[in-house]
C-alpha cells in the first residue's frame, strides 16, 4: 500500500507514463548511492537535489532515455555529478562586464542562462552564438564564462 503522499505525487503524471514506486525508489537509490535502501525513505535532501530527481523521473518515465552511468559503466550517478545536481536550481549572476542581468546554471555541463536586462547584450552568451569555437581560450568572453561557472560551483 502506497502512502497518500506518494499517490498524490504519482497522480501528477500521465497515467500511461507514471513511474512505478519501484522506479522512484530505484532513481533515488541511484542518485544517493544507497544500494541497500537503508536511507531512502528517511533521508532529507536540499530542494535542488529533489528537483533533479523529479526531473530524472519525468524524463525516464516520459521518454526512452538511457539511465545515467558511472565511469565504470555501471548504472548510477558518480559523486561529482551528484554534487552538481545539488545545484540543479542554483542560478548565479553573469560575470560579464556588460551588466547584462542574466543568471547562469551549469548543471547541464555547458551552461544555460535566463533573464537579462532588455537591450543589454551578454558577453558570455556571445560565446554560444558564434559559429566557430576556435581560439576560445584567448577570448575574454571565455574568462567571463569560467568565472561565472566557478561561482556556480562554489554555491
Amino acid at each position: 500500500m502506497l502512502p497518500k503522499t506518494v499517490k498524490n505525487f504519482l497522480q501528477q503524471f500521465n497515467p500511461s507514463s507514471s513511474p512505478s514506486p519501484t522506479a522512484i525508489v530505484e532513481t533515488w537509490r541511484r542518485l544517493l548511492g544507497d544500494q541497500q535502501n537503508t536511507h531512502i525513505q528517511t533521508s532529507i535532501h536540499p530542494k535542488p537535489l529533489v528537483m533533479a530527481v523529479l526531473y530524472m523521473l519525468h524524463l525516464e518515465s516520459s521518454l526512452d532515455v538511457a539511465k545515467p552511468r558511472r565511469e565504470d559503466n555501471s548504472v548510477g550517478v558518480d559523486r561529482n555529478r551528484r554534487e552538481a545536481l545539488k545545484r540543479f536550481a542554483k542560478w548565479v549572476p553573469c560575470q560579464c562586464e556588460r551588466s547584462c542581468g542574466r543568471e547562469w546554471n551549469f548543471v547541464n555541463e555547458i551552461g544555460m542562462c535566463r533573464g537579462g536586462k532588455e537591450g543589454r547584450e551578454c558577453g558570455v552568451l556571445k560565446l554560444f552564438e558564434r559559429a566557430s569555437w576556435r581560439n576560445l581560450l584567448a577570448n575574454k568572453e571565455m574568462a567571463w564564462l569560467m568565472e561565472t561557472r566557478e561561482r556556480w560551483e562554489a554555491a
